[in-house]
């Protein structure tokens, strides 16, 4: 169930990577188009602040709100599908 984030997950930004700013894309949810390396990685609201990333580590490409930008994946939770949930039971009652 804790599988490393890959092109095609659902996911939800959880952590902020701005030091500037709280809401960049924070609670988006979206579906990973592909994987890359940071190098030279900014946030794209404030290209001028330091972020949380360091060279090196994975960005994940998705489009969140007005276009595509890269996530950092430190700061993104996978949302498994419902076939990894296993089995569910559920009880439904009819009434009359």
């Amino acid at each position: 169930m804790n599988e490393p984030i890959k092109p095609g997950d659902l996911v939800q930004i959880v952590r902020k990577f701005c030091t500037a700013h709280d809401d960049v894309g924070l609670g988006q949810i979206f579906t990973v188009g592909h994987i890359s390396t940071a190098f030279d990685f900014w946030c794209q609201k404030c290209p001028r602040h330091q972020t949380i990333l360091k060279n090196g580590e994975p960005l994940a490409l998705g489009n969140v709100g007005n276009g595509d930008g890269y996530y950092p994946v430190s700061c993104l939770r996978r949302i498994p599908p419902l076939s990894e949930l296993g089995d569910v039971l559920h009880h439904e009652e009819i009434t009359a």
